[in-house]
């Protein structure tokens, strides 16, 4: 059993969970108004790149997919239970149904934007690494490509229509700046330092049992 694997899967379930909820509530950074799952959102780019790094491509995307599977399951169970009547002594429902029946749309959009940029960021990160051998190059850019293929998706699905054009493009601008920032600048150093961290350790258990 690969305790790493179940660790980073379970990881990354996680995140790419809370931010769909997350991004129902709208936060303001610096009068910059933003989905408070940006807080979280940038990091599954960090463990896919992880993922992808230890295991390879092909796992990054049966992670994906599982990971699309669970998040729809748990809407489904959540939007069900929303639905049905409170009992009487329950005086929450109002606010219950805010949460999970209020934002349809914007968990498509982050459904559509997480497949999207979760198999782009996997791909090109493989096929950096079959070309350059630098773990920094390809995290970077992969992680960059996929924050700006998400935001994209995510603001102009889920806002299209609903706010004027100019700002919808400003939206997506400062989703972009606002991941990548904690994405890349941040992601990047970390992912290193872990895939490092983890090699070290992986030499010394092989030297221990010769």
């Amino acid at each position: 059993m690969d305790k790493r694997l179940i660790f980073l899967s379970g990881l990354f379930f996680t995140l790419l969970i809370a931010s769909n909820f997350m991004a129902v509530k709208l936060i303001s950074i610096w009068n910059i108004i933003l989905p408070s799952a940006v807080i979280c959102y940038p990091l599954c780019f960090v463990v896919n790149d992880l993922i992808n790094e230890f295991y390879g491509y092909k796992t990054v995307k049966n992670v994906v997919l599982f990971a699309f599977i669970f998040n729809a399951i748990i809407v489904g169970l959540l939007t069900l239970a929303a639905i049905i009547a409170p009992s009487p002594v329950y005086e929450n429902n109002e606010a219950f149904r805010l949460i999970f029946l209020s934002a349809p749309r914007i968990l498509f959009a982050s459904f559509t934007a997480f497949l999207a940029s979760g198999f782009l960021n996997g791909y090109v990160f493989n096929k950096i690494r079959q070309k350059n051998s630098f773990l920094s190059l390809r995290s970077a850019v992969s992680t960059f490509l996929g924050i700006i293929v998400d935001s994209f998706l995510f603001i102009t699905l889920a806002y299209a229509f609903a706010v004027p054009l100019d700002n919808l493009m400003l939206m997506v601008l400062w989703q972009i700046l606002a991941k990548l920032l904690i994405g890349v600048a941040l992601g990047t150093p970390i992912t290193m330092f872990i895939v490092k961290l983890s090699n070290k350790r992986h030499l010394q258990e092989k030297s221990e049992k010769l």
